[in-house]
């Protein structure tokens, strides 16, 4: 999905909303981040969704601006679809990365015996 939306600049991958540019949206390591930061737009997204206010938002994530977010939630509100199709393609992904590395280094019955364990102190 983001391999089509992406663009390429001085700065490395773009996202095209609209067949334009955002140059508020960054898409490092397939994921999509807010402006130059580390945050995601799944880490904003879903504290909005959860019911977090602007200012929440901000204190959350400190290396946001208001105006960033302020111009996220814009974007979302814009295309939820979008944006609702890509948090569940970036849930799925998690998902994926959960079962592996149970797959590979899980210890079954591990969280058994540590609620056991808590229960029992």
């Amino acid at each position: 999905m983001l391999e089509a939306l992406a663009c390429r600049d001085r700065d490395g991958a773009c996202l095209l909303i609209d067949g334009e540019p955002s140059p508020l949206l960054r898409i490092v390591d397939d994921v999509i981040r807010v402006g130059n930061t580390r945050v995601s737009l799944d880490s904003a997204l879903l504290a909005y969704k959860s019911g977090a206010s602007l200012d929440a938002i901000v204190e959350s994530y400190p290396s946001l601006s208001a105006d960033e977010v302020t111009s996220v939630l814009e974007h979302y509100r814009q295309r939820p679809a979008f944006f609702d199709r890509y948090l569940e393609m970036q849930e799925g992904r998690a998902a994926a990365l959960r079962r592996e590395a149970e797959r590979l280094y899980g210890d079954p019955g591990l969280k058994e015996r540590l609620l056991a364990r808590r229960k029992n102190a």
